[in-house]
Order: C-alpha cells, then structure tokens, then sequence
C-alpha cells in the first residue's frame, strides 16, 4: 500500500496531510489505492472502507497522545505550572502544555478526512487556540515566532509567564522588566507536532493496518 503526503488536496495517493493557509491543522486521509486492503477485508465479511477508516482513526488518535506527552515534556518542570486567574484572564497553563491538552481528533462526517487541530471546537480549525492576549499558541509552538519590540506604554502590570510565576509566586507582576529590556526575544524552542504526529503514522499505518485486518480474520467479526 502506498504511503504519500501533500500539503495540499490529494487525489488518488494512499495518504495525504493537507495544511490549510499554512495552519498547524492538518487533515489525514485514506484514499482509493487502498482498494487491495478494502477488498481483502470485503472478502472477510466486512466493510472495507469503514473498517479501514474505523483504524486509520484509533492508530491517529494514539499518535496524537504520544505526540502530547512529547509536547509536555518540552515545558520541563514547567510542565504542570498554572499561572492563577489574574486581571480578568483565567487560569494560565505553560503553553507547551496548553497546545497539548487542545489537540483533537475530528471525523469529517461523509468523508475518508480525519481531522488533527488545536482546539475542541471545530471552529477553531484554521487558527487552533488563542493566548490572552490573542497569540495562536499552536502556530507559534509548530513554527515559533520572531522578536519584537514591546509596545512603547505598556500597562504597569501585566500577567505573568509560567516561569516568572514559579519564581515569584505572583500571577501579576510589574511591566519594570519588560521596559528594560524593551525586546521579546521571540519563540525559538519549537515542536512542529503536526510534522511528528505525520511521521509516526507514516512510519506505523501500513503494518497497523494488516494487524487488525489479521485480528478480524482471526476473531471471525
């Protein structure tokens, strides 16, 4: 069965990742030169195409966990810091950890398309979820971001990181610091979760996928 990637729509290819607008949202699909295998579970007395697509989903949904215990632990001991509710905002989560626990699996109803995005709800697909102060956190932590200067009159207090919170103990802190140094340096400790999350399943599906068409003859269902 061949395997084969595309960050944009796929026609017949085995298996496409599709990547809209450059978003770290990507869609996996099966596609018709699977037809050996659908015809080999047809012969089973099952539904190819179902049964194929029911698989594609749970091995996806497995990588997509291994994939967040990964992100998680690029947070290191920062992994389970939550910065309080502080100024209106709710509780902060270290953004390692925050992408992680948004990644979801989709089924796209009436299609072959599973669905890995940032975010529970299906409107969030195109930008996945969004920091206080309206960051796309999944796109900064798959691609980083630059750095920049801050704004001129920051306000005298503003919400702190993970890190400064696990230092000080204090949710909300003075803007002294960020005045001083009057630069962000940018986001460069990067995790391109849907390139990995692409890779496991390339690297596992084919075989994943004769396993449990062998489990099915074997248990006869």
């Amino acid at each position: 069965m061949p395997i084969g990637s595309s960050r944009q729509s796929a026609g017949a290819g085995g298996w496409s990742r599709n990547a809209v607008g450059g978003t770290p949202n990507f869609q996996l699909r099966l596609d018709w030169n699977d037809q050996e295998l659908w015809e080999l579970i047809n012969r089973l007395g099952r539904d190819g195409p179902t049964e194929l697509n029911r698989i594609l989903g749970e091995v996806l949904e497995e990588k997509v966990q291994e994939v967040k215990k990964e992100l998680k632990k690029m947070a290191g001991p920062l992994e389970n810091v939550v910065v309080p509710a502080w100024g209106g905002s709710g509780n902060s989560p270290n953004i390692y950890t925050k992408v992680a626990d948004s990644l979801t699996v989709f089924q796209v109803p009436g299609t072959t398309f599973h669905r890995v995005q940032s975010g529970k709800d299906k409107a969030q697909y195109i930008d996945g979820i969004k920091g206080s102060r309206g960051g796309l956190l999944a796109k900064i932590v798959a691609g980083g971001a630059r750095s920049f200067n801050y704004p001129e009159h920051l306000p005298a207090m503003v919400r702190s990181s993970t890190a400064h919170y696990s230092r000080t103990g204090m949710a909300g802190d003075t803007s002294f610091g960020m005045r001083d140094k009057g630069k962000h340096p940018g986001f460069k400790r990067t995790y391109d979760y849907t390139i990995e999350i692409e890779q496991r399943m390339k690297d596992d599906w084919e075989q994943r996928a004769l396993d449990a068409i062998v489990e099915i003859a074997r248990r006869g269902i």
